[in-house]
């Protein structure tokens, strides 16, 4: 029996199995969240990708490192685009990635992205919609709740005042107050001057800028 090839047609059945095209480069953000003991706040890394094009491509190998070090961390058999990396320690971390296919067939690796981890080492926010309003002798300081986990849990609200009706700043003031977490409003002392407000998180972090009001009755 003789087979005839077909006429003009250039087809190779067999090797697709054993090529996988490379998936697209990994995005990295990072997310806080709560742990369920009594751990307090945590920092993850979310790590996500672009499909393989290829239609054979079944899971992909993430690999990791601090950019100081030369062994890859490996997490491998993931199925979907997106994978977690829990509590990473804070700084530059780079990232790489490759598909692999139902026959264990892998694609080469995607290019190398640095990524900085900040984690828990970040300043939180400013403290935001500060007032601080004259009542019966005393003053109610209110403020908007901190948009940050780690503010919100185990962390604090400061209150410093100083002197100053003009060109305060956070090192002249004293301390009146310290709010813990959650609070949004409290009673200080009706003093003339500049109150300044600054959250302080969960790792001893001061916002990076104060927020003032300035009470010129007091």
């Amino acid at each position: 029996m003789r087979l005839f090839p077909f006429q003009g047609v250039a087809f190779c059945p067999i090797a697709a199995p054993f090529t996988v095209q490379v998936p697209g480069n990994p995005s990295v953000t990072e997310e806080l969240y709560q742990t369920t003991g009594s751990a307090g706040v945590k920092s993850k890394a979310i790590v996500s990708w672009g499909a393989s094009a290829d239609s054979f491509a079944d899971n992909y190998q993430l690999e990791y490192k601090p950019a100081t070090q030369a062994n890859w961390l490996v997490r491998t058999g993931i199925k979907g685009f997106e994978t977690e990396l829990i509590d990473l320690a804070p700084g530059f971390y780079d990232f790489r990635l490759k598909a692999f296919n139902s026959i264990g067939v892998d694609s080469d690796y995607t290019g190398e992205v640095r990524v900085n981890i900040v984690g828990l080492s970040a300043p939180p926010s400013a403290v935001s919609n500060f007032s601080v309003i004259a009542s019966n002798g005393y003053a109610l300081a209110s403020w908007a709740l901190s948009p940050d986990l780690d503010v919100q849990i185990n962390s604090s609200i400061i209150i410093r005042h100083s002197s100053k009706t003009s060109s305060a700043v956070w090192e002249d003031g004293i301390i009146l107050e310290e709010f813990p977490e959650g609070a949004i409003q409290g009673i200080v002392a009706l003093i003339t001057g500049t109150y300044m407000a600054k959250a302080k998180d969960s790792t001893g972090n001061y916002s990076t800028s104060m927020t003032p009001f300035v009470a010129t009755e007091g």
